[in-house]
């Protein structure tokens, strides 16, 4: 009879050594593809702030609060509104 396992004595990848090459190779960029993933998904779920968002009212806003606290009337509120909106 022959023998069928023809990998294991070298006639396989590469002149057989392939297995010992590839293999790391693979599990390396399994673990690479992983923590890639992981690091996606934190971010994505974590969403990152701003700092300068946060700390600074947009223009719109800071006019808005003027127009609540009786700093300006209606009329000067629409005018700053149509400005910054332009």
């Amino acid at each position: 009879m022959w023998n069928q396992n023809t990998v294991m004595e070298g006639f396989g990848w590469f002149g057989g050594g392939g297995a010992m090459f590839l293999g790391p190779v693979v599990m390396i960029g399994f673990w690479v593809l992983v923590i890639y993933l992981i690091v996606l998904v934190v971010r994505w779920f974590g969403g990152r702030a701003d700092p300068s968002s946060l700390s600074r009212p947009s223009p719109l806003d800071i006019l808005k609060q003027r127009y609540a606290r009786g700093e300006i009337d209606e009329h000067e509120y629409t005018q700053s509104k149509e400005a910054l909106l332009k």
